[in-house]
């Protein structure tokens, strides 16, 4: 469970108990000081009753006020408590906001974006073990993803499954080859089709746009023809660039592919890391790349509409 979640049910608990002891305790003694006041002073006062119906003065009124106040604290418990709650239940088990903090899912998703996480895509979960309560459907091959850096569970991390349990999985001179699991073909090169070039730029160097086709997505990734990082790759078989998924684990990858740390150097996703989908970005904020300037740097100059959307 994350920094963020943990606060909120900290600040949730914390405003339901000083929710249910209002309930249970104060607003009981609050009535009965009412109650003494109103038969203390106000029903013995001459003309203070007429056809049985006690007649309050306006310092009536602000006595009475004065004796129902309560502390702040309790205010805000009882102010605060069934907001926190929806909070947290709209979080936990429904969708949950992200900012997209890298360029490793360019183009698909640029550093800025704000998506929103569809948390019972894959399952509902337990927010406090992440693992799932009731099933729903199964991740599938092209969905983008946030999940539990395998490596630091404490870091969210964001990339397209690439590889099913059981798949065979080739990234070799910038191709990608998949063999599914119980296919009797040979392996499928993923197709990939030129779009552009120097769109993009890496370290200086122009990058190259090409659509891949995964499974039943079609989306657009950006290679380095100049990079090279297959030294890095996990050896998992005795062959560099070849990896086979294991049982309920996935394969991952970053559509920037040469500006990505992924599955290709740290291994596999097991499912219960898996956050949920990305569904649509619902805030798109622009910086300007001034290393020189902090503050052009950290702080947006302007909102990119064109982005808000669904996620491909």
């Amino acid at each position: 469970m994350n920094l963020f979640t943990t606060i909120l049910f900290t600040v949730t608990g914390i405003a339901f108990i000083g929710y249910v002891y209002d309930f249970i305790f104060l607003r009981r003694a609050r009535k009965e000081r009412i109650d003494a006041y109103i038969h203390s002073v106000v029903a013995p006062r001459d003309g203070g009753q007429k056809n049985g119906r006690l007649k309050l003065t306006r310092e009536d009124r602000k006595a009475i006020e004065k004796l129902d106040e309560e502390s702040f604290f309790i205010d805000q418990c009882r102010s605060l408590f069934w907001v926190l709650v929806f909070v947290m239940i709209f979080r936990s088990f429904l969708y949950e906001p992200f900012r997209i903090p890298s360029a490793s899912m360019m183009p698909t998703l640029f550093d800025g974006d704000f998506i929103a996480v569809n948390k019972f895509s894959y399952g509902i979960k337990n927010p406090f073990t992440n693992r799932n309560i009731i099933d729903t459907f199964a991740p599938q091959r092209g969905d983008v993803v946030v999940f539990k850096y395998p490596v630091n569970p404490n870091t969210d991390f964001i990339k397209r499954i690439i590889g099913l349990p059981g798949d065979r999985v080739i990234y070799r001179d910038k191709h990608l080859l998949i063999k599914p699991k119980g296919s009797d073909s040979a392996v499928i090169k993923v197709s990939e089709d030129f779009q552009a070039e120097g769109e993009y730029f890496m370290n200086g160097a122009p990058q190259t746009r090409y659509t891949e086709m995964l499974g039943d997505v079609q989306h657009d990734i950006l290679i380095n023809p100049k990079a090279d990082n297959s030294r890095s790759y996990m050896v998992q078989s005795g062959r560099a660039g070849e990896w086979i998924v294991p049982e309920n684990h996935y394969f991952v990858m970053g559509d920037n592919r040469d500006n990505s740390l992924d599955s290709r150097f740290w291994g596999f996703v097991p499912f219960d890391n898996l956050i949920g989908k990305a569904s649509f970005i619902w805030l798109s904020l622009g910086y300007k790349e001034n290393p020189q300037n902090w503050f052009e740097t950290h702080i947006p100059n302007e909102i990119r509409f064109r982005r808000l959307g669904g996620i491909k």
